[in-house]
């Protein structure tokens, strides 16, 4: 299942929350997670970025535009999509005709899109590759945006290092299509990727201006912490499910601990441990009963909307013994599946086994 693809690439976010279950024989977190400090990544602490949502953007200073009217500022009253893209990467051109449609649906709204190519590279006289800069990535991204410009009906500039710093950088957006949206109080509306299918409901609620402000920079706060946790340190779980696999009672000892420490407020962490609980046979009925706490626990930090941890929370009841209770989560995970016909399938397979007690 895809839980056991993400699985292995997971570590979380420190706190403490103890779920009432002892599967460290008396041991604290601390100890048992020392015993195996000698095989411990080494773990930074996650920055905050320095330019948010609810932010005042910094300098737009842009020299050369390859399309459209220039912006030397952003006057109060429009909204401005800012699309940081290049010419080589493929989910930036695929969004580009969107972007063009968004464009001409709210021009009369007071919409400008700004396409501003950053990153890109090119040949030296050696034929190695360097990064483009000045002149030379303004006549770069002119080439592109002529031979384009029917799929590129917005405004288009090429960026400079102190673009890629100021927002970028400074935003920890560490890949493209990013679309920052500033609103018509001058403020920045929203932040996240062009091939995210909320950003028109972002840009449509900023227009209209019903943008929560606070509501979107702790969601994209969640996001950023969820994604730094699963990049951070994949050999936290790596050790948990070697032990899976050797010891059952260490590995539900070191389970424990790091759903009370490092995963203890992470989702996908909570829901990894406790898949693996459940999948694998040979636990005890402690460890299964753990399993459907932390797995409920995870599905409310996601208000029950995500539906691989609803069928794990399924699969948890499932090993308890509730398998009517089981049958009627799976429901709810597949109507959560919408048109993902191939974990619909799945997810009725699992929904058929619980429904007819064999598995």
């Amino acid at each position: 299942m895809i839980k056991q693809i993400a699985a292995a690439a997971l570590v979380a976010m420190v706190a403490g929350t103890s779920l009432g279950q002892d599967l460290m024989n008396g041991q604290t977190p601390e100890q048992v997670l020392s015993e195996y400090a000698d095989q411990m990544p080494e773990v930074k602490a996650f920055e905050m970025p320095t330019l948010n949502i609810g932010d005042t953007p910094p300098e737009f200073d842009i020299q050369y535009w390859a399309k459209g009217t220039p912006i030397s500022e952003f006057e109060k009253g429009n909204v401005y999509l800012l699309d940081f893209w290049a010419t080589w990467c493929g989910p930036c051109k695929a969004i580009m005709p969107h972007l063009s449609e968004l464009q001409a649906e709210h021009e009369d709204d007071g919409l400008r899109v700004v396409g501003v190519s950053i990153w890109e590279s090119g040949r030296d006289e050696n034929g190695e590759r360097t990064k483009l800069q000045g002149e030379a990535h303004a006549k770069h991204v002119q080439k592109f945006v002529d031979a384009n410009s029917d799929r590129m009906e917005y405004t288009v500039a090429s960026g400079d290092e102190k673009i890629e710093n100021d927002w970028m950088r400074a935003a920890h957006q560490n890949g493209i299509p990013t679309v920052m949206i500033v609103d018509r109080d001058g403020v920045i509306g929203w932040i996240g990727y062009g091939t995210d299918p909320s950003m028109v409901d972002n840009l449509e609620a900023i227009l209209d201006g019903t943008q929560d402000l606070e509501a979107a920079k702790e969601a994209r706060l969640a996001s950023m912490r969820e994604e730094f946790a699963m990049q951070s340190g994949g050999d936290y779980f790596q050790i948990f499910a070697d032990l899976a696999s050797k010891d059952k009672e260490k590995a539900a000892a070191f389970g424990q601990a790091l759903t009370e420490t490092m995963f203890a407020d992470s989702p996908q962490g909570l829901n990894a441990v406790a898949w693996t609980f459940v999948e694998n046979p040979g636990w005890n009925e402690d460890a299964v009963s753990y399993a459907l706490k932390i797995a409920r626990r995870a599905s409310d930090l996601t208000n029950n909307e995500d539906p691989n941890i609803l069928d794990t929370v399924a699969w948890a009841q499932y090993r308890t013994g509730d398998a009517e209770g089981a049958a009627e989560t799976e429901r709810k995970a597949i109507e959560l599946l919408g048109d993902n016909q191939q974990a619909v399938d799945a997810f009725t397979e699992s929904l058929h086994t619980f429904e007819n007690g064999d598995g």
